[in-house]
């Protein structure tokens, strides 16, 4: 990257960029859509403070530099902490390469099994669906995080801190989970 004469690095500005924290960007297969974390106005309150909400800016072409403002995924309160976006802590996402599934990062829900635990949900129309949780065959009593899902939707890589890491301890290694079509469920963790 360094000898790289091609390359760019553009701040995306004040349109995208706020004081407070956005991170975790993933942007979609389109190139067209980029989904981050932030905790700017708009974010769903939690005891006074905003909390950590998913976020996305559009843009027209995937080589435009210019993006839409930034909008809220999920501001519905109709399924309370059980929604996307939360008064918890939302963090980092993978969005499918269709755009209609989202998996995610939810700590301390009331369905939790551990810390922090993989979540999935879909979209119909304009409304995401109530998220669920991937279960025990994926989600540990510790800390389970960063996923990132494959393109047909078929294996989601994570990262943990369980029992059976290569260094031992609270190292962190990347695990996968493979769907199993047959029984509609994610496949125990490797």
């Amino acid at each position: 990257i360094l000898n790289a004469k091609n390359i760019r690095i553009i701040n995306l500005g004040p349109a995208v960029n706020y004081p407070g924290l956005d991170y975790a960007p993933t942007v979609s297969a389109d190139g067209k859509t980029l989904y981050y974390v932030s905790n700017r106005p708009g974010s769903k309150l939690s005891d006074g403070d905003l909390s950590h909400d998913f976020w996305a800016v559009k843009k027209v072409n995937r080589y435009d530099t210019t993006f839409s403002k930034p909008y809220n995924i999920d501001t519905s309160t109709a399924l309370g902490d059980l929604s996307v976006n939360t008064s918890r802590n939302e963090g980092v996402a993978s969005i499918s390469a269709d755009q209609q599934t989202i998996v995610f990062t939810g700590c301390k829900r009331p369905d939790g099994i551990g810390d922090c635990d993989l979540y999935i949900a879909e979209i119909e129309g304009d409304k995401w669906c109530r998220p669920r949780n991937l279960g025990r065959n994926v989600n540990t009593e510790v800390w389970d995080s960063q996923p990132s899902i494959s393109p047909d939707k078929s294996r989601i890589y994570f990262a943990s801190n369980r029992p059976g890491s290569v260094g031992g301890g609270d190292d962190i290694d990347i695990w996968y989970t493979d769907y199993d079509f047959e029984f509609e469920e994610w496949k125990p963790a490797v």
